[in-house]
C-alpha cells in the first residue's frame, strides 16, 4: 500500500482543515403539494473522514455557494480544499478569486471565512484520484 498523503496526516489541525467536496442527487422531494429535485453537496475531512452534507437546490453555482457558505459559517476556516471539475464548482470558485479581487480584503474574511483557501481540482476522468 503507497503512502497516504501529506494531508491526511495532520492530527494537530482542526476538522475540515483538508476537505474534500462533491455533488451528488437528484433526490425527490416533496414541497407543499408538488414534488422537486434537491441535491447534496458532501464536506469530508481528509484527516478524519468526518462527513458534513448540506442541500442545495440545483446544480447550478449559486446553489453550491449557499451551500459552501452554510459549510464555512459551521467550521473553522478552512486552508485546503479539494474537488472534482463540475462546472457549478468551477464557477464558483472562479467567483470566490474574483470577490477577493474586487473587495476589501478584511470584509470577504469576516463575512465569508474564506481567506488563504487553497482550491484544487482532481485532474479531469479521475474518479479514483484521492488526494
Amino acid at each position: 500500500m503507497a503512502e497516504l498523503p501529506s494531508n491526511q496526516l495532520c492530527p494537530d489541525e482542526h476538522p475540515f482543515t483538508n476537505t474534500g467536496s462533491d455533488c451528488f442527487g437528484p433526490f425527490l422531494v416533496k414541497h407543499e403539494r408538488s414534488t422537486v429535485k434537491r441535491w447534496a453537496a458532501i464536506f469530508t475531512c481528509l484527516t478524519s473522514r468526518a462527513v458534513q452534507l448540506e442541500v442545495i437546490d440545483t446544480m447550478e453555482q449559486d446553489s453550491f455557494v449557499n451551500g459552501i457558505r452554510h459549510f464555512f459559517a459551521r467550521r473553522e476556516p478552512i486552508k485546503r480544499m479539494w474537488s472534482n471539475n463540475g462546472t457549478n464548482i468551477v464557477a464558483m470558485e472562479r467567483e470566490l478569486r474574483e470577490a477577493l479581487q474586487r473587495f476589501n480584503e478584511g470584509e470577504i474574511r469576516d463575512t465569508l471565512s474564506i481567506r488563504g483557501i487553497e482550491w484544487n481540482f482532481h485532474p479531469p476522468h479521475t474518479s479514483h484520484f484521492d488526494a
